[in-house]
């Protein structure tokens, strides 16, 4: 999975694209509340930028904070929701704090509680169709080391939970060793190992070698 460096740290692709989606849903949310609350008024969007773009970040940093943007989630939808639910709480308790020290950022208790409620709605929306409609995208890409039976054991993770968080890419077969997983799970490289993880996106290796005396590639 590609990453973007940010501040010495290294943030994979796709949660960048997502936050950065759920960042214009949020900043869009207050503007769609902006014209419900005032529909038959003339809006001063213009206005409430800088109150938007400080309560949009406000809101990041919670989701952030609720473990949203990571790759080792082990929970299905309904942890999602929990962490969403929970964000949401963190969020309206730091921009009730930055209201209070910065009254003129605040735009109105009715705004914000639709904007809290149009913005939940796009966020859910938005995360279950990516789950639905690309599950891996956010999973940790494994590649193991050995086709045997210490490897032969991650095939036999049957329980949704065990398998939430990672997609496993192929078992590399090790020579010298007798391969017990599924032919077609078996991969046989043939360039430098660093090389074909570089090219295939690999997140983690999972050593699995049965006898690790035979040599393990440094």
């Amino acid at each position: 999975m590609s990453t973007v460096r940010i501040f010495n740290h290294h943030v994979k692709t796709p949660f960048l694209l997502l936050g950065l989606v759920e960042v214009v849903g949020i900043i869009g949310s207050v503007y769609a509340a902006m014209f419900v609350r005032f529909w038959s008024e003339e809006i001063p969007y213009e206005q409430v930028w800088l109150q938007t773009l400080v309560f949009s970040l406000v809101m990041l940093l919670a989701m952030i904070s609720s473990g949203l943007y990571q790759a080792r989630l082990r929970e299905g939808g309904l942890g999602f929701f929990l962490r969403l639910s929970a964000s949401y709480l963190m969020g309206t308790a730091g921009a009730s704090v930055v209201f209070y020290i910065f009254p003129n950022l605040f735009f109105g208790r009715g705004i914000l509680i639709l904007t809290m409620i149009i913005s939940f709605v796009f966020i859910t929306i938005v995360r279950t169709n990516l789950y639905f409609f690309k599950p891996n995208i956010f999973k940790r890409r494994i590649l193991v080391l050995g086709g045997g039976k210490r490897a032969s054991a991650l095939t036999e993770l049957r329980r949704r939970v065990d398998q939430f968080g990672f997609v496993i890419m192929g078992f590399v077969h090790m020579r010298g060793e007798q391969d017990v997983v599924s032919p077609e799970k078996i991969i046989k490289i043939d360039t430098p190992l660093v090389q074909y993880v570089t090219k295939h996106d690999v997140d983690e290796i999972v050593l699995a070698i049965d006898d690790r005396r035979k040599g393990i590639p440094m």
